[in-house]
């Protein structure tokens, strides 16, 4: 049925004249970036009724993922995003006229998250006297910016270094500051607040014979960990490489939360 539908569309499509096909492809385009901003009104419904626990789901990302469809990269860019717009309001205005991307309002809310997590970490939220917007950031415990496990290749949240202190004034002029701007504009612009965001992007490169390399930027605290599950997996396999232990990691952790899943069915 969807096949047969698609090739009526298609055909429709086709016999379409020049300044007609122009014109319907603008008005369409109109569409898409409204029904987009409409996602984010109701994903920011539903993490506010929190529909996604009552369905099951840990998280709003495991929520948008597994059960609408989107992919580990797409999720996460939406859900930022909405949060972005539900913190300033005038990235909200920004992304309904199109004039600022999803990717960038995503990676504006990175930045701003990390901020928040230095300011707690420092014991200055909550009730600090640093402002947040017109409302602070939804934690469920489960938010792509909060699991490394949520967010998608070359989204990473770097623990070693400090990310500045941002009041609501300096956040919205850098929303400002995006509109109009590519994603990597946008990109070397929060490199400038934040060094630590113009790190690499982890890059997963096939070699051939089902083997892969792997390139991921990790912190201190991270390579140590690694070092240290080296040193003690020696005994038993005194060659383990890192390739070998991060193999190793994610087959115990396959099972581990594999057997979770079993076990909630």
């Amino acid at each position: 049925m969807h096949g047969t539908t698609s090739s009526a569309l298609w055909s429709t499509v086709a016999a379409l004249p020049d300044y007609l096909l122009l014109a319907q492809t603008r008005q369409l385009a109109r569409h898409e970036q409204a029904l987009q901003v409409l996602v984010l009104d109701h994903l920011r419904e539903i993490e506010t009724r929190q529909l996604h626990l009552a369905r099951g789901y840990g998280s709003l990302f495991e929520y948008v993922v597994r059960e609408l469809g989107y992919t580990a990269a797409a999720a996460w860019r939406r859900i930022k995003a909405m949060r972005l717009s539900t913190q300033i309001g005038v990235a909200g205005e920004l992304l309904r006229d199109g004039s600022l991307k999803l990717s960038n309002a995503a990676q504006l809310q990175n930045l701003f998250e990390r901020s928040d997590r230095n300011e707690r970490n420092r014991g200055r939220l909550p009730g600090s006297s640093v402002e947040r917007g017109s409302a602070g950031a939804p934690r469920d415990g489960g938010s792509p910016g909060d699991q490394a496990s949520s967010a998608p290749v070359g989204a990473g949240e770097p623990g070693s270094a400090v990310a500045p202190v941002l009041d609501a004034a300096a956040r919205e002029k850098l929303v400002r500051q995006a509109v109009g701007k590519s994603t990597r504009e946008v990109q070397q612009m929060l490199a400038e607040v934040d060094p630590e965001l113009a790190q690499p992007n982890d890059r997963l490169r096939a070699l051939g014979s089902g083997r892969w390399e792997l390139k991921a930027a990790v912190d201190a605290e991270c390579r140590h960990g690694l070092e240290k599950l080296q040193m003690l997996l020696s005994h038993t396999d005194p060659h383990l490489t890192l390739g070998g232990l991060v193999a190793r990691l994610v087959r115990d952790g396959l099972d581990r939360y594999l057997h979770l899943d079993h076990i909630s069915l």
